[in-house]
């Protein structure tokens, strides 16, 4: 899995949505970040591997060390370590690779300045290998993603980082809090940037914006802290070991993800995380107690209370980072909140009261978690569209679904989903003011979110009886002007026919019947088989006295769903209503005729035809002998040989009403 990123990929059947290697990983940065700090780690082992070589010169050195290479240990270290580094060449990382030459090369300056001349010369054998490897394997595809960085990367991430400085500066001293960005972010994202961004690209600013000055200077002072003692432990030792190459590599993994994280979030994402925080780890511990103690370089041993206190803060920090995960551990298999990473294909949902107890044991384990009373407010406000509950259950149920999702609110202010459910709850409840109250909330949170402008649209359009008749035409006429602010800030919703059904809506209870119709047309368009809204089409051009162009979206729409039964009755229904409303179309009754008979419908066809006479139409052979097949195919003999002798009446030569006449007189 080091340059898949799926198993159909190593197969060849599957290929990624963007260039490079992924790995396991869902960001190919962060694959880079995790691989990158092995090989380095990989790098300082097998440079304390070759401490054992006591050459004189470095022609001598190099010469053993590459001698070394033919054991099996060595040999598997150098091909792990050259595939660590392909794969961040193959992910196409920038910042990846430009961070791999940096700490390379600091690597190089911190034994130059130990005046290990010997060494400095390996990791030039390295940086020569590595622009060996870089050369014949994809650089072609790094060199054209480095002549776009300022185009294509840097771009968005300084639009991203100008609204987290932003951000930053309304919450100076102690930020917004820890975990908070993401849904803060929203208020200060730039236009025309995508609602799915969760993180800074820096976690520097990111930090920033969430602890303030206060954590910023926390944690870099922490961070200085260690990296002075670790060079200062490094600097003082005259006399390297093995464990000090080691150490060596560990710090320099620690600078590459440092380096790294300048333009992305790899500290947000835990593997690499424990990655970085065990290199830190590894180099302070491998400096920090070695057999030449003192002068030459290592800290003197601790004192026991020293050992006890650093147990007792290492104790307090695990105790409750090990009850939260036990908890979350626990919720999840109670009741999953989450099924993947972003965007869940199959998301979860509660389908039945057992769910819904289990769904409620998960929120008891973690009431901080919005996910859990999201779901309970949803399965909520579906129970209450059932049409066996009575009105007093169905006030109840959406008085639960509105206490769901005001707890979900409470944890995430800012969230535009949950604020657009609660819309939708207060409507179905009739408190049209709280709901948009907070439609408009959603509005002032995320003004440059296509999101937020559709949702408001919609649920005005979805729930204007719920207004005041008098302010119903305002608001519908701000739903419309909403659609065409979402739909310019994301093009790709004017294929969406949840959002066209909705404009044309909203313009037809405005009267503007041809706006309205442009946008029927455009659903047919787009789904020829969706029913209710091509019938309205239909019945625009009816009403507008264009019969034979609602003849032929009937027609039309009796086609594409030409192989599903229910759907062309449910066509003839409505059919039937705009005949029995509209007597001076006749091509409406035919149509409606003929439908009905290849429906095998013969009671209501004939009645039809029944109706078509008594609409004034002139009786004729025709239409007296499909009245006779009707009545036949529906079982009444009397009446179709009633209809056969009115056809023999009119044209005595009409042999197939002859034939079906003889046929009903010899089975008597």
């Amino acid at each position: 899995t080091l340059f898949f990123h799926s198993k159909l990929s190593i197969l060849g059947y599957e290929r990624t949505k963007a260039g490079g290697a992924w790995g396991t990983y869902v960001n190919k940065n962060h694959f880079a970040g995790y691989v990158g700090m092995a090989a380095l780690l990989g790098l300082g082992h097998l440079m304390g591997q070759s401490r054992s070589d006591r050459a004189r010169s470095i022609r001598q050195y190099l010469s053993g060390f590459f001698k070394s290479a033919r054991s099996t240990v060595t040999s598997l270290y150098l091909v792990a370590i050259a595939f660590m580094v392909l794969g961040v060449s193959f992910s196409s990382s920038r910042m990846g690779i430009a961070a791999l030459l940096s700490s390379v090369a600091l690597m190089a300056a911190m034994l130059a300045a130990s005046r290990r001349k010997r060494t400095v010369m390996l990791l030039i054998t390295a940086l020569l290998a590595i622009s060996i490897l870089l050369s014949v394997f994809g650089i072609g595809h790094v060199k054209n993603r480095f002549q776009g960085v300022w185009d294509n990367a840097l771009g968005k991430r300084l639009e991203i980082w100008e609204s987290t400085i932003e951000l930053s500066r309304d919450y100076p001293v102690i930020g917004s809090g820890l975990g908070t960005y993401s849904s803060v972010f929203q208020l200060y994202a730039p236009e025309g940037l995508s609602s799915l961004t969760r993180q800074a690209h820096n976690d520097y600013l990111e930090l920033l914006a969430e602890t303030g000055a206060a954590g910023v200077l926390i944690v870099y002072v922490a961070l200085i802290y260690f990296i002075y003692l670790v060079s200062r432990n490094w600097l003082a030792c005259s006399k390297k070991h093995g464990r000090h190459m080691a150490a060596l590599g560990a710090l320099s993994a620690v600078f590459y993800i440092l380096v790294f994280s300048l333009t992305d979030f790899n500290l947000q994402i835990p593997a690499n995380a424990y990655l970085f925080f065990i290199s830190c780890a590894l180099a302070y511990a491998l400096l920090s107690d070695t057999p030449e103690a003192g002068l030459s370089g290592a800290a003197p041993p601790a004192t026991r209370w020293k050992t006890r206190a650093s147990a007792i803060m290492l104790l307090c920090a695990l105790v409750p980072l090990m009850a939260l995960s036990a908890l979350q551990w626990r919720a999840e298999s109670t009741f999953p909140a989450e099924r993947s990473f972003i965007r869940a294909d199959d998301p979860p949902r509660i389908t039945s009261p057992a769910e819904e107890g289990k769904a409620k044991r998960a929120a008891s384990y973690l009431p901080g978690n919005d996910a859990y009373h999201t779901l309970l407010g949803q399965y909520y406000f579906n129970e209450s569209k059932n049409p066996d509950s009575g009105n007093e259950k169905r006030l109840e149920l959406i008085s639960k679904a509105i206490e769901q999702y005001s707890l979900a609110l409470g944890m995430s202010p800012a969230s535009i989903n949950t604020l657009g459910l609660l819309a939708r709850a207060e409507f179905s409840k009739g408190d049209f003011l709280g709901a948009t109250r907070r439609l408009d909330t959603a509005l002032d949170i995320a003004p440059t979110n296509y999101s937020s402008h559709l949702s408001y649209a919609i649920a005005v359009t979805n729930f204007i009886e719920a207004f005041p008749e008098g302010m119903r035409r305002t608001y519908l006429r701000k739903a419309s002007q909403e659609f065409q602010i979402g739909i310019n800030m994301n093009p790709g919703f004017k294929r969406s026919s949840a959002v066209l059904v909705n404009m044309a809506n909203a313009f037809l209870m405005l009267g503007d019947s041809q706006k309205a119709l442009k946008h029927y047309d455009l659903i047919s368009r787009y789904e020829p088989w969706v029913l209710p809204h091509i019938v309205k089409s239909a019945r625009i051009h009816l009403d507008s006295g264009r019969y034979e162009e609602g003849r032929k979206r009937y027609n039309r729409l009796y086609r594409f769903n030409y192989k599903d039964r229910e759907s062309r009755l449910k066509i003839a229904d409505f059919l039937a209503e705009d005949v029995s409303s509209r007597p001076e179309a006749p091509e409406l009754r035919d149509l409606l005729i003929k439908q009905l008979m290849h429906l095998k419908e013969w009671s209501r066809a004939a009645s039809a035809l029944s109706a078509d006479l008594g609409k004034g139409r002139r009786p004729d052979e025709d239409i007296y002998f499909e009245m006779g097949n009707a009545y036949e195919s529906a079982g009444e003999t009397e009446r179709a040989k009633e209809m056969y002798i009115n056809v023999l009446s009119l044209d005595k030569k009409h042999r197939k009403a002859s034939m079906r006449l003889v046929s009903l007189l010899k089975k008597e």
